[in-house]
This record gives C-alpha cells, structure tokens and sequence, in this order.
C-alpha cells in the first residue's frame, strides 16, 4: 500500500501522520523515524484521512476529543486489532495497569491474556495518541515504556486530567491500579 505522509506541530512536538487509502498506519512524534513513507503530496482517500486526523488532533490539544477516530487502517493481527479496541474504552485522563487492561481484554473477547501480552502489543502501537496506549502504567502506578517518551507521556495524561477537570480541581483518574 502506498503511503503518504504529513508533519503537524502540536503542544507535544512534532506529529508524524502517514496514510494510505485503506486508513491511518501511523501517528509518531517526529523526532523518530520517518523512513518508507512516499515523500509527495497526498491525495485521494488519503489526503482526506490525513486532513480528518490533522482536524482531529487540533481539537485534541484544544482540549476537545472527538469520539469519531479518523479511518484506521487495520492491525496486523486479530490480537493487536482487539488491544486497540480495549484501548479505546480506557477514558482520557484514566490511567489503567497493564494487569487491568488485560481483565478488560479478558472480559471483552472471553479469552484470557497476560499483562505481558498487553504491553508487547501496546508496544507496537503505531498509533501514538488515536489508540491511547499512553492511558497504561506500571502495577505501581509508575510510568514506563512510551515510543514517544516518558515526558511526552507524563504531558499527555496531564492534559487529559486538564480536560477532564475543572480548573482548581484535582484529577482522580488514577483507577485500575493493581
């Protein structure tokens, strides 16, 4: 599938879009790789999912996600499809463990799954901000692991708690922990 690619700044830094006519394939901070991606202008199918994506962020970052992702395209495997599907149920500002999610995986698809498992697949999201894998911390709360790094997931659980609360109140959004 041939792909095109489309830079955005945002309050995190520099946002990679890449897309092909069957959807989105990748969201990254622009400090990584950048490699593979067809270097003209989009157009077609894809031009507009880079354009919904790029509208989507903005209202984001302005404090106001929409519900409706942009088109994604699908994950390589039926697993991954499923972690970004539970991903989606994880709130913004919520931050969940890996051992939680994997109850929530459990609970949705009726197969069991480790926490190793979810975080392997997490791992490979290509899909930094639109599949919130950013929303999933240690056991202990602590963050790890974050292909856009550990300060740009540390900003963005803060934003989201801005927009989840009022200003002078303080974000709870600390359930799931283990």
């Amino acid at each position: 599938m041939k792909t095109y690619v489309r830079r955005v700044s945002s309050p995190a830094g520099v946002i990679l879009l890449e897309a092909g006519a069957q959807g989105l394939v990748r969201v990254a901070f622009a400090d990584g790789d950048c490699e593979g991606a067809a270097p003209e202008p989009a157009c077609g199918e894809a031009a507009c999912i880079l354009e919904e994506t790029e509208r989507w962020l903005s209202e984001y970052f302005a404090g106001k996600p929409r519900e409706k992702l942009p088109k994604l395209a699908p994950a390589p495997t039926r697993y991954q499809e499923e972690v970004r599907e539970c991903a989606h149920g994880i709130l913004p500002g919520e931050r969940i463990s890996y051992g939680a999610f994997a109850k929530r995986m459990q609970e949705m698809t009726g197969r069991r799954t480790s926490a190793r498992a979810v975080g392997r697949a997490l791992g490979a999201n290509p899909l930094l901000i639109l599949v919130p894998c950013h929303r999933v911390c240690a056991s202990d709360g602590s963050l790890r692991g974050y292909a856009g790094g550990l300060a740009r997931k540390e900003w963005l659980l803060a934003h989201e708690g801005r927009m989840r609360c009022p200003e002078g109140e303080s974000a709870a959004g600390e359930e799931g922990r283990e």
